[in-house]
């Protein structure tokens, strides 16, 4: 008997867990306005981004001894998604202009670029979002950092 959850991974229960939080969080504080906007931003710059980085990699590989390249497979970037999460769920959201958006795209663009760049036998280091997020306030120190989608406002 095929049962879903065993096919579940710890990406995927950490999604839906954030995403619970931004819609209960989003609710109970009447953000709906400007937190889907941060939200869907930053996780649409950090999916995107990471397929493009993925795929250019990809076809930077050598041929193997064959000749032949492994073809790219698109697969939804679960590292991704939490980390555009994260980023979204802790930049509070404000105005939906262009200086109060600017942490909402750069946070995300500088942990993608961050966990391709920086890597140890293969692997990331640091947490993306994290990184990205520091990054993103030395730059832009006004940068508003509450984590307001766990804040427990019922």
């Amino acid at each position: 008997m095929w049962n879903p959850i065993n096919k579940l991974t710890v990406y995927d229960y950490l999604i839906v867990f954030l995403l619970i939080l931004f819609v209960v969080n989003s609710t109970t504080q009447n953000l709906w306005s400007g937190s889907v906007v941060y939200v869907l931003t930053s996780v649409a710059i950090a999916v995107v981004l990471d397929l493009f980085l993925s795929w250019a990699k990809s076809r930077l590989k050598k041929p193997k001894k064959d000749g032949f390249v492994q073809p790219f497979k698109l697969r939804l970037p679960k590292s991704a998604v939490i980390s555009g999460l994260i980023i979204g769920l802790l930049i509070e959201p404000s105005k939906l202009a262009w200086p109060d958006m600017a942490p909402v795209v750069l946070a995300p663009l500088l942990a993608i670029l961050l966990k391709h760049i920086i890597r140890v036998k293969g692997d990331h280091i640091f947490n993306p979002a994290n990184m990205g997020l520091l990054i993103t306030i030395l730059v832009l120190t006004p940068a508003s950092l509450t984590w307001w989608g766990a804040s427990p406002s019922w």
